[in-house]
């Protein structure tokens, strides 16, 4: 709009506005510009429901690394947030709890999408360099067997350690359930080996040792009872 139309419509429509300056007329704009909207309303919605679901897989997280159980996120962590809320920030909680599920059942299932893919990725990058691997035998309170396998490898100039695979023993760990047991492995261990050029290979147990040989006679052997290692 032209200025002289611009006069003469503020004189005719705003006349108490004519002897208005620049800085008012510059705080109505900016006003008109932040009045909420309906698309806002549901953008600033949307916003603070991906924060919460965002807090919720990040506090799993980190109760899958404290290894603690599932229900501390709903009997524990909840509660200390909305402690800190009310007595610090003196917020109200109510609306931002509700906003961060933490029941046992999330928990699990928040643990259960992060940890997934992780096996295959550990799985292709191991048969790309170097590492270690480590084979020992436990057991649960219930009298439960497993048979774990660990491994140590270098990634981004840092050494991890990470848990390769766990399996339940079905009876016992005797050498002859550990050979059974092991079958599952054998074929992709030789596929590790062989295209990694893995050159340790610790076991902290006898029986793991003697179940594990016949599957790779072509490594040579060094079996110390003090220690219990064992390496290729």
């Amino acid at each position: 709009m032209k200025p002289s139309k611009l006069q003469d419509h503020l004189r005719r429509c705003h006349p108490d506005k004519t002897e208005k300056d620049l800085k008012y007329f510059q705080t109505l704009k900016d006003k008109f510009q932040k009045k909420p909207t309906l698309d806002r309303m549901f953008a600033s919605t949307s916003q603070r429901n991906d924060d919460g679901l965002r807090a919720s897989y990040n506090i799993s997280l980190l109760i899958a690394k404290s290894v603690k159980p599932h229900t501390i996120g709903e009997k524990l962590i909840l509660p200390a947030v909305e402690e800190v809320l009310k007595t610090v920030l003196h917020k109200p909680a109510s609306d931002i709890i509700k906003r961060i599920p933490l029941s046992n059942n999330t928990v699990e299932r928040r643990i259960d999408e992060m940890s997934s893919g992780i096996e295959s990725f550990l799985c292709n990058y191991l048969q790309t360099t170097h590492f270690s691997i480590q084979l020992d035998e436990s057991t649960l309170p219930d009298n439960a067997a497993l048979l774990l396998a660990y491994v140590r490898f270098i990634m981004n100039q840092e050494i991890y350690e990470e848990l390769l695979s766990a399996r339940t023993l079905i009876t016992d760990t005797k050498v002859l359930h550990i050979n059974k047991r092991i079958l599952w492995c054998a074929s992709y261990l030789k596929v590790c080996f062989k295209q990694a050029r893995t050159n340790c290979f610790i076991i902290e147990s006898l029986p793991v040792v003697q179940a594990v040989r016949p599957f790779f006679l072509e490594f040579k052997w060094k079996y110390s009872p003090v220690v219990k290692v064992s390496i290729i």
